[in-house]
């Protein structure tokens, strides 16, 4: 890149500023338990949503949305839903994701990823979404209306302690742009020195985010 914009400010753009895109994913998982699961399952009528607390990931938040005896439309289903919590706030946000009903030793027994956009606010299929990463800006929650069928949940096997818990993990492509000040040929002021664009690019590399991850108990 530097030698790039040398050779630019040397046929004549004085004025030259340049800036690099970087992209990479950052993921953050949360843990939705649900207590009393089929006590509740059984007061709430189709079309009834539990919300989870909201959690963050790759500068987002987002939030779990489970309708246990179905979001309308889907009667005998168990739908399940991923919500941007906080786009008026943090605006738009690419993200893949996939969500698990886990079983009593904790591992995922019932997983998918990446769904077509609730109905709620669209009615894309879900071939047309399940080929690349979801979009949330015009649509604030992406899921599955027919996410498991209500018969297939085994007390034995998916509640422990009558719990239900949903695993829930978020990858935000997470894109920033590394900028050169424009040099101005009046002033003298200095050039960057080079391999400061690819000091940079390390940096940013080298620098670990941890995932959020939150126990709900």
């Amino acid at each position: 890149m530097s030698a790039l914009v040398s050779a630019l400010r040397a046929a004549g753009r004085h004025h030259l500023s340049a800036g690099t895109l970087i992209t990479r994913p950052v993921t953050g998982s949360y843990l939705f338990r649900i207590d009393q699961y089929k006590r509740i399952q059984k007061m709430v009528g189709n079309g009834t949503v539990i919300k989870s607390g909201t959690f963050g990931a790759g500068g987002h938040d987002w939030r779990i949305k489970c309708y246990p005896r179905g979001e309308v439309g889907y009667r005998g289903y168990i739908s399940l839903y991923l919500e941007h919590a906080s786009h008026g706030r943090t605006g738009d946000a690419t993200a893949d994701y996939c969500m698990s009903i886990l079983d009593h030793a904790g591992n995922p027994s019932w997983t998918k990823g990446n769904a077509q956009l609730s109905d709620e606010t669209d009615g894309e299929s879900e071939s047309e979404t399940e080929t690349q990463a979801n979009n949330f800006s015009n649509h604030d929650a992406f899921g599955w209306g027919a996410f498991m069928k209500i018969e297939d949940l085994d007390e034995e096997e998916h509640l422990k302690d009558g719990c239900l818990c949903i695993l829930c993990d978020v990858t935000v492509l997470d894109m920033r742009t590394t900028d050169y000040g424009a040099r101005r040929a009046s002033t003298g002021a200095m050039v960057p020195p080079p391999g400061l664009h690819r000091q940079l690019i390390e940096d940013l590399w080298e620098s670990k985010e941890e995932a959020d991850v939150e126990n709900v108990s």
